[in-house]
């Protein structure tokens, strides 16, 4: 009883928030420093980090085909790093990762990918993957993933260090990346739970770590 208040608690004051204001089959790590993999840039967006992404995959996979960068994040601190979710097709078979990025001196690496086949049978996909940031006492957790199921609204995503990360859905955006830093010697890190919501608030998904 106390769980379930304390959830709906949580969602109360998501929602007056947002009133107000206008890893499946194998996967595939690959970490990066290598010079050929860096390119300078001054101004970075998204089409820039996706230009770079596709670049990078493409030595691998020359068949790949329907690149496209979901979500992407930037964190000024520490240092400049860029985040992605990303999907894309190899012959009949589509793939989702999530990418680490740095830019020091207006230089970009991808410094890490991680990525898996597209579980289109789960309602919601898991992506999860944690490291160290570059020239930072400081470490970083991914969570991404993608919403099959059409009826879940609203994703809460929640770690054993009692964050909590609220992901509003449309019917063309179906995906959702969270970063979090903590300090290098934390422990309590790791995702605690991924629960989806539908319209009417209600919980209709819940997959427990």
């Amino acid at each position: 009883m106390y769980i379930k208040l304390k959830l709906i608690a949580i969602l109360s004051v998501f929602f007056i928030l947002l009133s107000g204001c206008d890893l499946t089959d194998s996967s595939i790590t690959t970490e990066s420093s290598s010079e050929s993999d860096n390119v300078k840039k001054k101004n970075i967006n998204a089409e820039n980090i996706s230009q770079i992404l596709e670049t990078y995959i493409k030595k691998e996979k020359s068949n790949m085909s329907h690149f496209l960068v979901t979500d992407l994040k930037n964190l000024k601190e520490p240092d400049n790093n860029f985040f992605a979710h990303y999907t894309y097709r190899v012959n009949e078979t589509d793939y989702e990762g999530i990418a680490y990025l740095d830019k020091v001196s207006g230089i970009v690496n991808i410094s890490r990918t991680e990525e898996v086949m597209k579980d289109t049978e789960s309602r919601v996909t898991n992506l999860m993957t944690t490291g160290d940031f570059n020239n930072a006492n400081k470490r970083y957790v991914i969570t991404a993933g993608t919403v099959n199921d059409r009826d879940i609204d609203t994703v809460l995503v929640t770690y054993v260090n009692q964050n909590n990360v609220f992901f509003k859905l449309s019917s063309t955006k179906r995906s959702f990346l969270d970063i979090q830093v903590v300090e290098s010697d934390e422990q309590r890190i790791g995702l605690e739970q991924v629960i989806g919501l539908d319209s009417e608030r209600n919980e209709i998904y819940k997959r427990v770590e």
